[in-house]
């Protein structure tokens, strides 16, 4: 928009629009089908794979301290200490 244009005014007492009226009308009938629901039906019964178990072990066992995380950080962060300090204290505080 140029400083020259200003957006179209609104009638004095017109309340704004509310989520049922935006949303009012849209198909989201498209948006959530029957079949993707099928489709991601059969996913929490699957047998988990070899990687997901090392994965879930890794996070079980998970015993670095926010040194050996800003270490490894370091190798791929260059300069930004304060944030790399930040990160490692929090992967630590999660885990």
């Amino acid at each position: 928009m140029s400083e020259t244009e200003q957006p179209p005014k609104k009638p004095e007492g017109e309340a704004p629009p509310t989520l049922h009226d935006i949303f009012r009308g849209a198909d989201f009938q498209s948006i959530f089908s029957q079949a993707g629901r099928e489709a991601g039906a059969a996913r929490p019964g699957a047998a988990q794979s070899a990687g997901n178990i090392e994965a879930l072990r890794r996070i079980r066992e998970f015993n670095l301290k926010p040194r050996e995380i800003r270490d490894h950080l370091d190798r791929f962060i260059v300069q930004q200490a304060e944030a790399k300090k930040v990160i490692a204290v929090t992967i630590c505080d999660h885990y």
